[in-house]
């Protein structure tokens, strides 16, 4: 029995409420590969992803570690890898001895959708930073059809407001003014972060916030943008 076809019986994500973050991303997350991608397997339940020919990875996730890496990421990560998704996923998939920057940017070329999981801390890292400005600015199509596919952008405002991403305010703020001290003779290199930061904020995603009462889940749908890259 195939993986694939094992993942059609696992009770995993049936298990997870329906307002469970997790569920909502995986969904959409299967949603745009089966719109996209043919698919080779015959297993027609809804808790899979279909296997596609173009891409080496199905999923990029990309994400600040200190905020999201045991929690949130963890379980988005179990439930597509259990439904037969080839997900990357930094701690899991980068062979040791490789330099971690060519192996990351090749990954991220060569995956079908970005889920961007945008947190508290995420700003602080400017590896976080420069994959997202791969992600968003680098505009990388699969080439293996007769119409090239785009790569898709999903993102994820964990715990922080849409338009402190956009506007970098708030601990985005903070980190930004860390960023210009230190880059100060590589301003472009801010700027672009910058940019892919207010591009990932104008695309429609999910907006998640804790209340006293639980997690509230919004999806957060923004005026349209012609520049960012699901806007193709």
């Amino acid at each position: 029995m195939s993986f694939l076809r094992a993942a059609c019986m696992d009770p995993f994500l049936a298990s997870l409420p329906r307002t469970s973050t997790v569920r909502i991303v995986f969904r959409h997350v299967r949603e745009f590969i089966a719109k996209s991608l043919s698919s080779s397997s015959s297993c027609s339940d809804t808790n899979t992803i279909p296997t596609r020919r173009c891409w080496t990875y199905d999923v990029f996730l990309n994400f600040h570690g200190k905020d999201t890496r045991n929690n949130f990421v963890s379980h988005l990560y179990a439930a597509l890898e259990q439904a037969g998704s080839r997900t990357f996923k930094d701690d899991k998939k980068l062979p040791k001895g490789k330099p971690i920057s060519l192996e990351l940017m090749k990954a991220i070329q060569e995956s079908r959708i970005h889920v961007v999981i945008l947190s508290k801390h995420y700003a602080n890292s400017t590896w976080c930073l420069d994959e997202l400005a791969e992600i968003i600015i680098g505009g990388h199509h699969c080439q293996n059809n007769a119409t090239p596919v785009r790569q898709k952008v999903l993102p994820v405002f964990y715990h922080v407001d849409p338009s402190d991403v956009r506007d970098q305010k708030g601990t985005f703020h903070a980190a930004f003014k860390r960023h210009q001290v230190k880059y100060k003779n590589d301003v472009e290199k801010v700027k672009r972060w910058r940019k892919a930061l207010q591009m990932a904020a104008d695309i429609s995603g999910w907006h998640v916030s804790k209340t006293a009462s639980g997690y509230v889940i919004h999806q957060f749908v923004p005026p349209p943008f012609a520049g960012h890259p699901n806007s193709a």
